[in-house]
């Protein structure tokens, strides 16, 4: 299933004219196949494993929940659909009305989107979780400790911040979760993390946890708004996204030699360009983002070294 195809499904599920249309065709192919639009699925994702081609349930899963999630007739079950007791009899009615033939699919599909759906609260939820000295000052002393270990003394704008004291004021606007993303990269990928630290005296310097909580907002919109639905259903990480967006804003801002003074409209061109990626599906998480940059580097040796960063090219399910 091509990025294409997916961009074309995607303008559709984002046009109550063309959904319409849309829903009238699979009317049309119901009638005439005597299928529903979930069994065809699943039944492409059972053929697809019989191939030994197991990446596509990937698409195949994003696909069952932008169908499910657009259903008038499966309205009140979507409704329904989320982690508890009911889940199995909820899973049972839809595979059921919709007369689907391989249920191990479809179930498998189902859990996934609804682990997803509860993703989205629970980092919402983070967000909106203030923070508290007492309560949350171990994950600014690993954060410190990951990204200043030969410091002597803290100082918090070093890294970033706008207080020297205590950066509690800078994470009002994302809550724990731009701290908790920040750790994240600063634990996993100190290297680079440490890399997108300038010096203040550095002629390209930014401010790197300010910026860090800007890419936490611009990814847990993301979320939010649906934009993450086939990244997450092909079962990538949302916290290796950030860490991706993060790293390519630092080499977006240090080729083109920006200063502070334009980080304001820099920020927004750089958001174009990762709503850019989302709406083709290119975004990668981290580790395959370095990987690409390895291949683009290879290219230079070799021109024929395909670097495509396409999510079809991720992780197996």
């Amino acid at each position: 299933m091509s990025w294409l195809w997916l961009f074309i499904l995607d303008k559709i599920y984002a046009s109550s004219f063309l959904l319409t249309i849309y829903r009238a065709y699979k009317r049309v192919v119901r009638v005439v196949l005597h299928t529903t639009e979930l069994d065809r699925l699943c039944n492409e994702a059972a053929t697809n494993a019989q191939k030994k081609r197991p990446r596509i349930l990937g698409h195949v899963i994003y696909r069952i929940d932008q169908s499910i999630t657009y259903s008038k007739a499966l309205m009140p079950l979507n409704t329904q659909l989320r982690d508890g007791p009911a889940l199995d009899g909820v899973i049972a009615q839809i595979a059921t009305r919709k007369q689907v033939r391989h249920r191990d699919i479809l179930e498998t599909s189902l859990r996934r989107i609804v682990k997803i759906r509860a993703l989205a609260s629970e980092r919402t939820a983070r967000a909106r979780t203030a923070f508290v000295r007492a309560q949350h000052q171990p994950l600014l002393d690993r954060l410190w400790t990951q990204l200043m270990p030969n410091a002597r003394q803290r100082d918090w704008t070093a890294v970033g911040f706008q207080q020297a004291s205590s950066p509690a004021t800078d994470f009002r606007g994302m809550g724990c979760l731009g701290l908790d993303q920040l750790v994240y990269f600063a634990e996993h990928y100190p290297d680079h993390a440490r890399e997108c630290i300038l010096q203040d005296t550095h002629p390209h310097w930014y401010p790197f946890a300010i910026v860090g909580i800007h890419v936490s907002q611009l990814v847990l919109h993301a979320l939010q708004q649906r934009q993450l639905q086939l990244y997450l259903c092909t079962g990538f990480d949302f916290d290796e996204l950030f860490c991706s967006l993060f790293y390519q804003f630092h080499q977006f801002w240090v080729d083109r030699r920006l200063n502070v003074m334009q980080f304001e409209a820099a920020f927004i061109d750089y958001k174009a360009q990762v709503q850019s990626m989302l709406k083709t599906h290119t975004a990668l998480p981290f580790q395959l983002y370095l990987d690409h940059l390895e291949r683009e580097k290879a290219s230079m040796e070799d021109p024929q070294e395909d670097t495509t960063p396409l999510l079809s090219h991720g992780k197996d399910q």
